[in-house]
This record gives structure tokens, sequence and C-alpha cells, in this order.
């Protein structure tokens, strides 16, 4: 993932933290809706939470896997040196 889709999903998660209502409502349009559709907008929310959750650790467990391979290229890198210095 590139660094501006990620710098996205940040921002959208942060933006989505900072509303008290779902779908990024204020009170006076929540408060009119039917109950109904309150609770299908809050579902809806907490699937797209859940989403973004998702990603954050899909996007962190790749730049695990990315770390661990470069420690491991050098490391490798080092040992071939040592052996054609040794």
């Amino acid at each position: 993932m590139n660094p501006s889709k990620i710098l996205l999903s940040l921002l959208l998660l942060i933006l989505a933290g900072c509303s008290s209502y779902p779908m990024g409502m204020d009170e006076e349009t929540w408060k009119r809706l039917p109950p109904e559709r309150r609770a299908e907008l809050a579902r809806q929310q907490e699937a797209m939470d859940h989403e973004r959750r998702l990603e954050a650790l899909r996007v962190e467990e790749k730049e695990a896997r990315l770390r661990a391979e470069n420690e491991r290229l050098r490391l490798e890198t080092l040992r071939t040196l040592y052996r054609r210095l040794g």
C-alpha cells in the first residue's frame, strides 16, 4: 500500500473517531432518523470501522514482514562479506 493510501486511511480513522454519531452525522440529523434507520447506520459504521482496523493491521503486518526481510538480507550480506574477508 502506498503512503498516500495509508495517510488517507489514518485520516479517515481519526475523523471517524471524532464523530459522536455514525456516518459523521450531527446530533440533530441523527435524532430525526427513525430507530430502524439509526440501527442500520450504526451497523454500517461498525462494519466500516472494523474494515479500517483490519486494513491497519494488514499494513502493520506487511511492514513487519518487510522489516524482517530487510534484516535477513542485511545479515546475509554481512555474512558474505565476513566470509570473503576471513
